[in-house]
C-alpha cells in the first residue's frame, strides 16, 4: 500500500503540522529556486547566523 503525502501528514501531531509544512515550503523554495535566485539561498543562512549571534 502506497502512502500519499496527505497520509504522511496525518501521522504528524497537530501542533507540529504547521511548522512541518512551513519547513517543507521553505526547503522546497531554497532547493528549487536557489540556483536561479542566489539571494534566496543566502537569506535563511543570514537569518540563522544572526539569531545565533544574539
Amino acid at each position: 500500500m502506497t502512502m500519499t503525502p496527505g497520509d504522511l501528514l496525518t501521522t504528524v501531531p497537530r501542533a507540529a503540522a504547521y511548522p512541518v509544512i512551513t519547513a517543507l515550503v521553505v526547503l522546497e523554495s531554497v532547493l528549487f529556486l536557489g540556483p536561479f535566485v542566489p539571494t534566496l539561498g543566502l537569506l535563511p543562512v543570514a537569518a540563522a547566523s544572526r539569531t545565533r549571534a544574539r
